[in-house]
């Protein structure tokens, strides 16, 4: 593992980098994810796999940094950066910027799928031998909040990410918040 010491330019091999600022040391360029594999797309991952890392790194999201789930996330979305009329919301978005896909996880009808407790499959259904649609039940963080989120996954065919899965829409169904009240 090598590190970069901001401000002399020197590499730091084995060791921390640190750079003081205001009194605390700061965590300078890989250190933060030293230790947490790169997630990305893959030719030996099935649509299966690809579900369950997704599912997995959105909930426990903030580790090793904030929102690095929902960057996992944008590794495997289908998503032309210059396509401003992408559909994995269900509706028409120019989410060519990583700023934009986040910014949607983070909103009430996404927000389940964020740091969730539980994810339980209700459906599978192969479209094609190259795409499939998955329905999930995600139980969230918040108590009572509960929702429905149906994935679109497709396998691309031919070129540098032949076989490699990815997801095509990732469409809220149904979310429901029942906020428990305490006794008066």
């Amino acid at each position: 593992m090598r590190m970069r010491a901001v401000g002399n330019g020197r590499t730091l091999p084995g060791r921390l980098a640190k750079v003081p600022r205001r009194g605390r040391p700061r965590l300078v360029g890989a250190q933060c994810t030293a230790g947490y594999p790169y997630i990305k797309p893959a030719f030996d991952l099935g649509h299966e796999e690809v579900m369950e890392i997704q599912l997995e790194y959105l909930r426990k999201n903030n580790e090793p940094y904030v929102d690095h789930g929902i960057e996992v996330l944008y590794r495997f979305a289908d998503i032309d950066p210059f396509d401003i009329r992408a559909r994995y919301f269900g509706v028409k978005m120019d989410l060519g910027q990583f700023e934009r896909f986040r910014r949607m996880f983070h909103t009430q009808q996404y927000r389940a799928l964020v740091n969730h407790v539980d994810a339980r499959p209700l459906s599978t259904l192969q479209l094609a031998e190259t795409r499939v649609k998955k329905r999930f039940l995600v139980e969230g963080f918040r108590k009572g909040e509960k929702g429905v989120f149906e994935w679109t996954l497709t396998q691309k065919v031919g070129g540098l990410k032949d076989g490699y899965w990815y997801v095509e829409s990732c469409i809220c169904d149904e979310i429901e918040f029942e906020p428990t009240r305490g006794s008066a």
